[in-house]
């Protein structure tokens, strides 16, 4: 009998030959379920090689090497970049905390609005959460581009950056 993660999986890959089938006949960027295969085994060469090869490697450095090439591959302006808004207020936080805390960011700077979560009767909580986040994405994205500058004028002026440091 199959579990229900196994269920699950088949569902899914159900809908992957579902839209390659219909991909196929597409007028335009038609596509087989041999071109969504190639592009897997081309993403997972690229980004755990050694996997594919039969090397062994724990699944700490497979998630290490995972992200490090995927980085490589979408290269972002804003850790927030890409970050699906659209989601559900509580998973979008999740996400936004996920890719905070993965960069470094400092986890007694990410608001308390987004880390704790009350719910009373007189608050719409999705909106409020979701207003958060997103103030708090606006933050994170100011903030890389103010350290962003700074580095461009420390670069350029590297004498007057000092200066203006120590005054």
């Amino acid at each position: 009998m199959p579990t229900r993660c196994e269920k699950s999986s088949a569902t899914c890959c159900l809908q992957v030959l579902f839209h390659a089938r219909i991909a196929e006949d597409a007028p335009q960027h038609p596509f087989t379920i041999d071109d969504v295969a190639d592009a897997l085994l081309r993403k997972l060469g690229n980004r755990v090689p050694g996997v594919l090869a039969g090397e062994p490697i724990s699944l700490d450095e497979q998630l290490a090497q995972w992200e490090e090439r995927k980085a490589l591959e979408k290269p972002r302006k804003s850790m927030m970049d890409d970050v699906p808004t659209g989601q559900p207020a509580l998973a979008l936080a999740h996400k936004v905390v996920q890719r905070a805390t993965r960069a470094g960011f400092p986890a007694d700077l990410i608001p308390a609005e987004i880390t704790s979560i009350t719910v009373t009767s007189d608050i719409d909580v999705e909106n409020a959460l979701r207003t958060a986040v997103l103030e708090f994405m606006d933050t994170v994205r100011g903030t890389e581009k103010a350290i962003a500058a700074r580095s461009v004028e420390e670069k350029m002026f590297p004498q007057s950056s000092t200066s203006l440091r120590s005054a």
